[in-house]
């Protein structure tokens, strides 16, 4: 539509494509344009001769609710019966959790994640729910089991200086707790070497009849069993969980026979109560046995659901459920979930067992109050 513009110039309106000048259809050829121009084929178009009508606008998925129908004569998708929660396998030595921000009041209970350093902690993080026990407690059902099942009087502890935390804390613990009240001696390997051979021989020298691995590396496990055959020494082995890895026992072939190691997980199919689980288990996801750490996170999303209920209400304010879950004890499949006051940590002898290497399989001996009494 022509016009006076500024400084006296003419100028010319345009109207968009397909709207006349009056708000309505766009004429072309004397004939009125389709009321919806995607129903146009490909060069039909009278604004864009030759080009493909555009489609619906496109939406985010989290901007649209999802549509519900109903076909008649379909089959339910879960039928009538009991519903048994199951945790898939595990694709890495554990399961890791979430993430949680006090200032947004949001829980998240972490309950198989292994310890990482750098992760969050329950000191400074009310929120997290770690529903184990810590890695600096593992040494003490070693000393139980070579106290009252082997009756070791004579220890020796290498300290394997390739992880000098955890070496030096069990290390340190063993001494000041020796096995049967006996004698314990220390033999270090620096962490620029494999030769584990003098450290060996002194354990013969010493006449020693444990040895309690201090490292955590699997591969430096495994050579010192190696070099304590060599040796010939028959007395008993024990090392913490990070070492019972299958490159372990790869590793130390036959030189791994009889190792006892303490841990924070279970063998389900050694528990009785948790036979239902693991045939549901074993069905579902079909394998020949239960990932590590499935049943303990089976039992971490009952410990969440006992919470809830709790409160008397189908969905608790997470505030009050924060609260709440301290106070919360729940008997699962593979240890009872509680937490002492004042501090509210977890239990920590609700949370350890033992396995012996049977064979070139970890053999689980059961929760290590027990197994130190069988």
């Amino acid at each position: 539509m022509p016009g006076e513009g500024p400084g006296g110039q003419t100028h010319t309106r345009r109207d968009p494509p397909g709207a006349g000048p009056g708000g309505g259809r766009a004429v072309a050829a004397g004939r009125t344009a389709p009321a919806d121009r995607r129903t146009l084929r490909p060069g039909t178009d009278p604004a864009r001769p030759g080009t493909r009508p555009r489609g619906p606008p496109l939406r985010h998925p989290s901007r649209t609710r999802p549509r519900t129908r109903t076909v008649a004569g379909t089959r339910p998708r879960i039928r009538p019966g009991p519903v048994v929660p199951l945790a898939p396998p595990a694709a890495g030595p554990g399961v890791r959790g979430g993430s949680c921000r006090d200032r947004r009041r949001r829980c998240r209970p972490l309950g198989p994640r292994p310890e990482r350093r750098g992760h969050f902690t329950t000191t400074v993080n009310r929120v997290l729910f770690q529903l184990r026990p810590h890695d600096t407690v593992l040494w003490a059902p070693l000393v139980r089991y070579l106290t009252d099942v082997r009756s070791a009087r004579r220890t020796v502890v290498i300290d394997d200086r390739a992880t000098t935390t955890s070496s030096w804390n069990t290390t340190k613990n063993v001494v000041a707790s020796p096995p049967s009240r006996g004698s314990v001696s220390t033999q270090v390997v620096p962490a620029g070497s494999e030769d584990f051979g003098p450290a060996a021989r002194a354990v013969l020298t010493k006449r020693a009849q444990a040895v309690v691995f201090a490292g955590t590396s699997p591969h430096r496990a495994a050579t010192c069993a190696e070099a304590l055959r060599r040796a010939g020494f028959t007395g008993t082995c024990v090392a913490t969980q990070p070492v019972l890895e299958r490159s372990f026992l790869t590793e130390a072939g036959a030189a791994s026979e009889g190792w006892v190691f303490c841990t924070t997980y279970v063998d389900p199919a050694g528990l009785p109560r948790a036979q239902p689980f693991v045939h549901a288990y074993l069905r579902r996801f079909g394998t020949r046995r239960v990932g590590r750490y499935a049943t303990e996170a089976y039992d971490a999303v009952f410990f969440l659901a006992r919470g809830i209920h709790s409160t008397g209400e189908q969905t608790a304010e997470r505030g009050a459920l924060v609260r709440r879950l301290r106070s919360v004890t729940y008997d699962g499949l593979a240890k009872t979930l509680e937490f002492r006051p004042p501090s509210y940590g977890f239990v920590p002898d609700r949370g350890l067992f033992l396995y012996r290497v049977e064979n070139g399989d970890p053999h689980f001996l059961g929760p290590f109050a027990q197994a130190v009494k069988g």
